[in-house]
């Protein structure tokens, strides 16, 4: 996944990739409980792997319940 913004309005960096990352969000949220019915473990699956791209060492801190 990419988010792509128009950089020859800096004015509106901030406000494009703020309302796209309420978009995704939402769509994750969404797909992770419909998904719920069918694999009860996925938002489990879904944080382990998150963890693995980014390493255990890495500084971040994950708040997977604002997905669900």
């Amino acid at each position: 996944m990419a988010l792509v913004v128009d950089l020859s309005k800096p004015e509106e960096l901030w406000l494009t990739v703020d309302r796209w990352l309420d978009v995704i969000k939402t769509r994750v949220s969404a797909v992770i409980r419909d998904a719920h019915n069918t694999d009860l473990a996925l938002k489990d699956k879904l944080h382990q792997s998150a963890w693995q791209c980014v390493g255990e060492e890495h500084e971040v801190t994950v708040n997977l319940s604002a997905f669900c």
